[in-house]
């Protein structure tokens, strides 16, 4: 609801500006406004709840760390999609162990039957893809 009611207000000033961070914007503000929202009747007194909200009063930092590892993550999947098309399924098997199952390179050698430079030489490439795969998103 947020993104439609602000949506009539954005407009592209330069290069710089990309919808997808204004959007982002507009959207961790409506979470952060309905998480913070305070019901209308709401009784008087302390408790131990307020307090313990007190004590967690950076909430703003780690609600930024949370959407930014989303959106980071978000772009991995996307990329990785695109990625794993292009390339021989045993060299994606090869990143996807030693990088996201940190699996070390002398076992993806092992159970790949692939030597240690072939295993390095794929994770490097896989790696090299997906930046650049990222970069292309995020300019887009």
């Amino acid at each position: 609801m947020s993104v439609a009611a602000a949506i009539g207000d954005w407009k592209k000033n330069d290069d710089r500006v990309r919808f997808r961070h204004w959007l982002r914007r507009v959207a961790r503000n409506g979470i952060i406004n309905a998480l913070s929202r305070q019901p209308l009747d709401r009784a008087a007194g302390g408790t131990s709840v307020q307090e313990l909200l007190a004590e967690h009063a950076d909430v703003e930092d780690e609600s930024d760390a949370q959407i930014e590892l989303e959106y980071r993550r978000e772009l991995y999947l996307r990329a990785a999609k695109t990625v794993q098309i292009d390339v021989a399924p045993d060299t994606w098997r090869a990143f996807e162990m030693t990088v996201v199952e940190n699996c070390s390179i002398d076992d993806a050698a092992v159970q790949l039957n692939k030597s240690v430079g072939n295993i390095y030489a794929a994770r490097s490439r896989i790696i090299r893809r997906l930046r650049d795969e990222i970069e292309e998103l995020e300019k887009g």
